[in-house]
């Protein structure tokens, strides 16, 4: 998980604007149970929401996450099984931000790193999604802007799986 210790990785850019759409094209090579790796929507360890990659109890997950606040659990928002023998597929996650609401997606990629979807079969893992927390200065109701980027998690004590990022891009709308 993003907030504990072990053997996380960042890597990200400021928002530059709430209205957005990011895609990634990722794989994972050897998941284990507990690492997740994905995109993030980040405004410091205890604030974020993310989509992400997930080996749990010997399947490959797609999780939407979300944690907001020091004492909050982080909470899954959605979760949903791919298809058995995807370990190391690649696969394309996307979030578009309109606002402070959130779409999480994904789609299957094929060998070549193509996707094998179009507009009309990406999965929604979740829609509508409040990331108000995000971006809003409680004291003062101004966007004070978070980051957006590529995230790997693996439990402390476990040997950090390889995730390739073929394609990460982050599309501005105004």
């Amino acid at each position: 998980r993003l907030e504990e210790p072990g053997n996380p990785s960042f890597l990200g850019r400021r928002m530059e604007q709430r209205e957005f759409i990011a895609s990634a094209l990722l794989s994972v090579d050897e998941p284990h149970g507990g690492m997740a790796a994905g995109v993030t929507l980040f405004r410091e360890q205890h604030r974020y929401l993310a989509v992400a990659l997930a080996h749990e109890a010997g399947r490959d997950r797609v999780l939407v996450l979300e944690k907001n606040g020091e004492t909050a659990p982080e909470r899954v928002l959605a979760s949903s099984d791919l298809p058995s023998g995807m370990a190391g597929a690649p696969i394309r996650l996307r979030v578009t931000g309109e606002r402070n609401r959130y779409r999480f997606e994904f789609a299957l990629a094929d060998e070549a790193g193509g996707s094998q979807a179009d507009a009309s079969t990406w999965t929604v893992a979740a829609d509508s999604v409040d990331g108000g927390f995000l971006g809003m200065d409680i004291g003062g109701g101004r966007f004070t802007g978070s980051f957006i980027g590529l995230y790997a998690t693996s439990p402390e004590g476990n040997r950090a799986p390889t995730v390739s990022v073929d394609v990460f891009e982050v599309k501005w709308r105004k």
